[in-house]
C-alpha cells in the first residue's frame, strides 16, 4: 500500500508524517529524551505533592482511610464455623465467607466425641471425608460435614484432598 492509498484511505498526511518520524528516529535519543521527560514530571509532581497540605485533604473525605483499610485488610470479622479461621473476603458486604488457609479444628474449640481431646483434622479435608460433625448449630445431632452448607450456607470451605494445609500444622 502506498503513502497515497494511506491517505485516501482516512490517515491524514500529518498523523502519516509524525509516524514516519518516530519509524525513522534515533531509540537512542528517543529512550534519553522519554526518561528525562519522565523525570522532570516526577520531580514537578513531587514539588507539587510537598505544596499540598495532605492532613487537610484526608479530614475532607467521606470516608475514612483507616478504617477502609482496616475492614479490607482484616475482613468482615466472621470466622470458619469449624477452625475459627478469619473470613478473607474483605471488606463487610459479600455474601460468601472464605479463607485461603484452614487450622485445626481444634483451634475452633471442637474435641473429639469419645476422648474430648482436640481434633487434629483440618476442615477442608474434612468436608472431602466421610466424617460426621455436631456442634451448636446442629443441635447436637450429628451431620457429615458434606453437608455443612445445610448449617452454615454462607461460608464455602474449598476442599483439600492434597494435604498440604495439614503439613503445613504440623
Amino acid at each position: 500500500m502506498s503513502v497515497r492509498n494511506l491517505v485516501i484511505t482516512g490517515i491524514s498526511q500529518d498523523a502519516l508524517g509524525a509516524f514516519m518520524i518516530l519509524n525513522n528516529a534515533d531509540q537512542e535519543q528517543f529512550a534519553h529524551w522519554l526518561t528525562q521527560c519522565v523525570k522532570d514530571m516526577a520531580n514537578a509532581l513531587g514539588e507539587k505533592f510537598k505544596q499540598t497540605n495532605i492532613q487537610m485533604k484526608l479530614k475532607k473525605l467521606h470516608v475514612s482511610p483507616q478504617n477502609e483499610l482496616f475492614t479490607k485488610l482484616i475482613g468482615c470479622g466472621n470466622q470458619c464455623p469449624f477452625c475459627k479461621a478469619p473470613c478473607e473476603a474483605g471488606g463487610r458486604f459479600h455474601t460468601e465467607h472464605w479463607t485461603s488457609l484452614h487450622r485445626p479444628e481444634g483451634l475452633g474449640r471442637f474435641r473429639w466425641h469419645e476422648t474430648k481431646k482436640l481434633v487434629i483434622d483440618v476442615c477442608s479435608s474434612s468436608v472431602l471425608s466421610d466424617k460426621n460433625f455436631c456442634c451448636n448449630a446442629t443441635n447436637g445431632e450429628w451431620h457429615p460435614y458434606k453437608r455443612y452448607t445445610d448449617f452454615f450456607p454462607d461460608w464455602r470451605i474449598a476442599p483439600d484432598a492434597s494435604l498440604q494445609a495439614s503439613d503445613y500444622w504440623k
